[in-house]
């Protein structure tokens, strides 16, 4: 597949992604498109040059995929799998990750979530609000999948007005309430090897 056809294929499902998370993130819609916006991402990845980089961190590694002058953001070597199993994103889709190790899901997760991230880097430099968006539909999905809850994103204010807020679900029968606050973004600092 040309790159121009997985942009405008990444582009789409994008789109799909957004819609089906706004309507019902419990939607079995979310984790079908999350796996092909991961597909159709570490297709466009493997055409890609991977830069091993220095990391400031003990015990960490990591790299950047680089396309032209683009660079990704930085990825963990541990964690990403550039040919992941088909049967992991099946079990993720259906809702039976229990069935892999902890190592698999983190390795599953991890990469779900960045293989997107990384691809968008690469053709649309200095977008975070996509990659943004993504992040909050792909973990609100997993948590109202988790809790079988669907979250609300208003916060009720004592005047009767409302405040928008990341996601709250509200479990137990109003007993316990879960704020999630979800956030892309990194703090370790790493250097091109070289």
């Amino acid at each position: 597949m040309t790159v121009r056809r997985v942009e405008h294929l990444l582009s789409d499902l994008y789109g799909f992604l957004k819609n089906a998370g706004n309507s019902s993130l419990l939607s079995q819609r979310v984790p079908e498109i999350v796996v092909d916006l991961d597909e159709a991402s570490r297709s466009l990845l493997r055409k890609c040059r991977m830069v091993e980089l220095e990391s400031l961190i003990p015990g960490k590694s990591y790299f950047v995929f680089t396309r032209g002058k683009n660079i990704s953001r930085p990825i963990n070597k541990t964690l990403f799998n550039i040919e992941l199993p088909s049967l992991h994103s099946s079990l993720y889709k259906n809702h039976r990750m229990a069935e892999l190790t902890r190592e698999e899901t983190g390795i599953l997760l991890y990469t779900l979530s960045m293989s997107f991230c990384a691809a968008i880097d690469l053709l649309s430099v200095g977008n975070k609000k996509t990659p943004a968006t993504f992040f909050e539909k792909y973990i609100g999905n997993l948590f109202a999948r988790e809790l079988g809850v669907q979250p609300t994103n208003e916060l009720e204010m004592l005047n009767d007005d409302s405040l928008a807020t990341d996601y709250i679900f509200k479990t137990a029968g109003g007993k316990a309430d879960l704020h999630l606050q979800i956030k892309l973004s990194t703090r370790e600092w790493t250097l091109p090897l070289g």
